[in-house]
C-alpha cells in the first residue's frame, strides 16, 4: 500500500521549493499559451502548449489540496499564505 506519510513529510519539507517551482511554471507556461493563440499559430502548437500548461497547474492544484489537508499552523507554506491573500482581497468590507 501507498504511505501517504512520506508524501505529506515531503510537501511539509519541500514546500518553498515546490512553489518556487509550480507558480512561475504556471505563469510562464500560461503566457506562452495566450501567446500562441494571440499569434495564430497551429492548434497542434497551441494543444501542446496547452497539455503542459494544463501539467503544471494540476500539479500545483493537487499540492495546495495536500497542503490544505494538512493544515499545520507550526510550518506555514508561501501557498497558504498565497491563499489567504487571495482569500483577503476578493473579500468586501
Amino acid at each position: 500500500m501507498f504511505d501517504m506519510n512520506f508524501l505529506f513529510e515531503f510537501s511539509r519539507n519541500h514546500c518553498v521549493a515546490i512553489c518556487a517551482l509550480l507558480v512561475p511554471a504556471n505563469l510562464l507556461l500560461t503566457l506562452r499559451t495566450i501567446l500562441l493563440v494571440g499569434r495564430r499559430r497551429s492548434q497542434a502548437q497551441v494543444q501542446q502548449a496547452m497539455v503542459i500548461a494544463s501539467f503544471f497547474a494540476c500539479g500545483f492544484i493537487k499540492f495546495a489540496f495536500l497542503r490544505s489537508s494538512l493544515m499545520h499552523q507550526d510550518n506555514p507554506c508561501i501557498s497558504d499564505v498565497i491563499f489567504q491573500f487571495n482569500f483577503l482581497s476578493n473579500s468586501t468590507f
